[in-house]
């Protein structure tokens, strides 16, 4: 493998992008270059590297794309604002895309992630073989999946395949999952900073009255 430095290209001679990147000077020859997050020593890994010959775009993209892969759930006063699909399920949707599409070191590469997911999760090694083994036959073995990976898996191969095989039932049959979801994750994550604006809330009250601090 090559260790030499990523340059990258002017956007010079190259043809517009297809996307509006109103934030963007295209008449400067690397666009958004100065950002202090675009030098390659702040972004090593490969698809920053690939997008670095394109630097409008990594400027458009690179800010979104890492959240939409690793963020975790987060709540503000009880309504879910990140993390809506757990990393796990991801990982999934990422590996399922890239069979369908021959996209060999994407399967490659988050395979490998997966498993590292996987781990983090506390998902046994086991149950995570199981998935992956029957990723792309996943209607047929729906015992290896929960509900909500199996609809989400549905939603996935439809849309990279042909999105008129989505039906509006599939989509309520979606929504639902995923709401059953949410609850139960609101659940597990978010009362306990349910718990702490309460307790923030008793103190305010104490101060505001005058009362001994609870704390």
């Amino acid at each position: 493998m090559s260790t030499e430095k990523v340059r990258p290209l002017p956007q010079t001679g190259r043809p517009n992008c297809s996307i509006s990147l109103d934030e963007v000077d295209l008449r400067l020859d690397t666009p958004g270059w100065i950002r202090g997050d675009l030098i390659p020593e702040a972004a090593p890994h490969n698809l920053s590297r690939y997008y670095l010959h394109i630097p409008a775009v990594f400027a458009h993209t690179f800010p979104w794309q890492p959240a939409l892969i690793f963020n975790e759930p987060t709540f503000r006063n009880g309504v879910q604002t990140s993390g809506f699909i757990d990393r796990p399920i991801r990982e999934q949707v990422i590996s399922l895309i890239a069979h369908r599409r021959r996209a060999w070191y994407t399967t490659n590469h988050h395979a490998v992630l997966g498993l590292l997911t996987a781990c983090r999760h506390a998902i046994p090694e086991a149950t995570f073989v199981k998935k992956y083994l029957f990723l792309t036959e996943h209607a047929n073995h729906r015992n290896n999946f929960t509900h909500l990976e199996s609809e989400v898996l549905k939603f996935t191969d439809a849309f990279v395949t042909n999105p008129k095989t989505w039906t509006d039932e599939d989509c309520e049959s979606l929504k639902a999952a995923l709401r059953a979801d949410n609850l139960e994750r609101y659940r597990q994550h978010g009362h306990l900073m349910t718990e702490l604006h309460a307790a923030r809330a008793v103190r305010r009250r104490a101060l505001a009255c005058g009362t001994p601090d609870p704390a």
